[in-house]
């Protein structure tokens, strides 16, 4: 699933991958807080990826934009990772 805002910068991508093994521990990521557990990982080219745990299937979100555009919805992606959770 792709997630845009026609007036933004940028597009959130999830991905849901069933048997897929847990990121490394040993990586340059960190550890995501919020409702699921994972990994968070900044990128100096403006994207942000997150690797997050839901039930027992891991979920793939990459934020995308330009470089020069990085922060402008950094505050919006931040509020929408932090909102999901194992559906209940």
């Amino acid at each position: 699933m792709t997630i845009w805002n026609p007036e933004g910068v940028g597009m959130l991508t999830v991905l849901a991958v069933n048997n897929c093994e847990p990121p490394p521990r040993n990586d340059q990521g960190r550890d995501f807080v919020g409702k699921l557990r994972g990994r968070t990982y900044d990128f100096s080219t403006g994207a942000r990826h997150w690797t997050l745990l839901c039930g027992s299937q891991w979920i793939y979100v990459s934020y995308i934009c330009a470089t020069k555009n990085s922060e402008l919805e950094r505050a919006q992606i931040d509020e929408i990772l932090q909102s999901l959770s194992e559906a209940v």
